[in-house]
């Protein structure tokens, strides 16, 4: 009983935060400044209750727990801060982002004591052409991040590769979105992580993989290959851009998903279109292991 009545405080509380930061964004600045602050402060609160790292989920057990629970509160400190100044309403509910950008954000503090093996181990690149490629062996060390992330990818893989069975309206139009997103958000795990993924197979299968091939300047079939492969000139994907000869940034801007589908599947969408399948992409992800 107290399980539950703890679990329905959360998610009342969760609730009453989203509610808050979409008043928070909507408000226009002229003649709300009190009332702004005193959401922002609302939000603030409410965050700090709902992820605290000294909390079960994010707290260590282990002999440098208080340090770590310092260097944990800072990150959330800071997440809080980026992700109020970058939260959009219409790409999902303030909550699941920030809980997102924090645990990505832990996770990456791993990657100095991830590095425990020598640099030139050979690693089957799945290549078509069958060869290997020379990369560091790369790891999250932390069983329980590790356990996280198994989790977390398994089940958004799981739930794109199963999608054409719900009952969802326009099912195949949104499956479309969401291998698009899927793939970018490996590629950013890739590039921002130390990550290893037990069904790494089973990951492949769910991204879309010829947009992968797109905007990777090699064909990538494992994440190691994402994380040491650069990315297209931005001018090759995005041909309106052509005299921009860097690397996109990451996460990947809106245009280059919507000029793969114009290009290789011959599919005309407008920003409008993207962001709702974005919005209901990151909903669909809050029913997921967190």
């Amino acid at each position: 009983m107290d399980d539950k009545r703890t679990e329905a405080q959360r998610k009342e509380k969760e609730k009453r935060l989203n509610e808050v930061a979409l008043q928070w964004k909507s408000l226009p600045p002229e003649g709300n400044e009190a009332v702004i602050v005193a959401l922002r402060n609302e939000m603030w609160l409410l965050s700090f209750e709902l992820y605290d790292p000294k909390q079960e989920n994010f707290r260590s057990k282990g002999p440098n727990a208080d340090r770590e629970y310092q260097a944990a509160s800072k990150t959330f400190l800071d997440v809080f801060e980026e992700v109020s100044q970058k939260y959009l309403p219409e790409n999902g509910e303030f909550s699941h982002y920030l809980s997102h950008v924090f645990k990505l954000r832990q996770i990456s503090t791993y990657r100095k004591e991830s590095r425990t093996a020598p640099t030139g181990v050979s690693i089957e690149s799945g290549n078509e052409d069958g060869s290997n490629i020379e990369l560091p062996s790369t790891r999250v060390s932390n069983p329980e991040v590790l356990a996280m992330l198994n989790a977390r990818f398994a089940e958004l893989g799981a739930m794109i590769l199963n999608f054409s069975l719900t009952k969802k309206k326009d099912s195949e139009t949104r499956r479309m979105w969401y291998r698009l997103f899927f793939t970018e958000e490996m590629t950013l795990a890739a590039k921002t992580m130390e990550l290893s993924v037990i069904h790494e197979r089973d990951i492949f299968k769910a991204m879309k993989l010829s947009y992968l091939d797109y905007y990777m300047s090699k064909k990538c079939r494992t994440l190691r290959n994402i994380t040491y492969t650069p990315l297209k000139p931005y001018g090759d994907v995005v041909p309106k851009k052509k005299d921009v000869r860097a690397e996109p940034k990451l996460p990947l801007p809106a245009d280059i998903s919507l000029n793969y589908l114009q290009i290789c599947e011959g599919i005309t969408k407008g920003d409008t279109a993207r962001s709702e399948q974005l919005k209901n992409y990151n909903n669909d992800k809050r029913h997921l292991v967190p």
